[in-house]
């Protein structure tokens, strides 16, 4: 199960004209015609948590209601798509802009 939490932002599919006439999401409308994985599939598979922007959760959104499958199903098609370098870090990350700095240790 993977749980992802918008901000107090609503992300655009609260907002299109299907939701505001029967208040609620656009997402919801299709969860019928979801593509459902096999019963007690993903039982002991690790559950990823974290807040992301409204953007990011668009994808998410946008990427679940085109292919007719959960949230949790496009985030991890979405990872596993990503090519990565030797180190398992996506290559499309600029990793400059994460360099770990060291921490200065007195010399003894």
């Amino acid at each position: 199960m993977i749980y992802i939490i918008p901000g107090r932002n609503l992300v655009r599919h609260a907002l299109s004209s299907i939701a505001a006439q029967s208040n609620r999401s656009a997402s919801v409308n299709h969860m019928a015609e979801r593509i459902r994985r096999a019963r007690g599939s993903v039982q002991k598979s690790p559950v990823v948590y974290g807040h992301v922007s409204p953007e990011a959760k668009a994808v998410v959104i946008d990427t679940a209601d085109v292919l007719g499958i959960s949230q949790a199903r496009a985030i991890e098609l979405i990872l596993l798509a990503l090519p990565l370098d030797p180190d398992g870090v996506p290559t499309v990350i600029d990793r400059k802009r994460f360099r770990l700095e060291e921490l200065p240790i007195p010399a003894s």
